[in-house]
């Protein structure tokens, strides 16, 4: 399946040669989102504590948001990757993305 979904994905051209992927509702929210989305959690933990300053994950999201990604998904469980992404996204209109994130009840 997961595959299937990365080979459907078609980019359009958009302005400044720049190409952006193409986008869904979310459920019945209403919400349009990315056909990709960006996961910070993983082995990686979004880049902390590996090779991933500051600067490179703002650099990275920016470009993210340029190519069309607006939806993220985070968790407290991920180490500090809501707080990285919080700071990352801080100075980014607040409707050019999505947020997904995940409580554990307080365990």
């Amino acid at each position: 399946m997961l595959r299937r979904t990365i080979l459907s994905i078609r980019f359009q051209q958009r302005r400044n040669d720049l190409k952006i992927l193409e986008s869904r509702t979310l459920g019945r929210t209403g919400l349009k989102v990315s056909l990709l989305g960006y996961g910070t959690g993983g082995a990686r933990k979004f880049g902390v504590g590996n090779w991933m300053s500051a600067a490179d994950r703002q650099a990275f999201i920016s470009r993210a948001l340029d190519l069309g990604v607006n939806f993220f998904d985070t968790a407290g469980g991920y180490g500090d990757s809501e707080t990285y992404l919080g700071e990352t996204l801080a100075g980014e209109s607040r409707d050019s993305y999505v947020l997904e994130t995940k409580w554990d009840g307080g365990a």
